[in-house]
């Protein structure tokens, strides 16, 4: 499985593929963009985004079966510059707890990676 980025609501596995395709990997991650004016900003985006994405449900999960969050809580990121990275947790509907990578890049974009999915830990 290829690593995912979503952009502007396209598909990115290294080049542009359909829309609305996706293919899943461990190391997901989706690329956004908006209007950022404080670290606050980013932070809550970043939460709102893990909670109500619909690709980032289809993708985690299926199309039939999206996985639902529950909660997301990230930290503020000690800046807006371009490398700066902040952790994400969020709680999916079953009880698991995820991990999320958040790093800030140029022009007010942000990209979230999946750091820890549940179901491929061992206890």
């Amino acid at each position: 499985m290829r690593p995912v980025s979503i952009v502007k609501g396209r598909i990115l596995t290294g080049r542009i593929v359909a829309a609305r395709a996706i293919i899943v990997a461990a190391s997901t991650s989706v690329a956004l963009s908006g209007c950022f004016t404080t670290s606050t900003d980013y932070q809550q985006d970043a939460e709102n985004f893990i909670l109500t994405d619909d690709d980032l449900a289809t993708g985690l999960g299926t199309t039939d079966d999206p996985l639902v969050f529950d909660s997301a809580t990230c930290e503020k990121p000690v800046d807006q510059n371009a490398g700066t990275t902040f952790p994400c947790t969020a709680i999916d509907e079953n009880g698991a707890v995820w991990e999320f990578s958040a790093e800030i890049g140029a022009g007010g974009t942000y990209e979230v990676i999946v750091a820890r999915d549940p179901r491929t830990q061992r206890d």
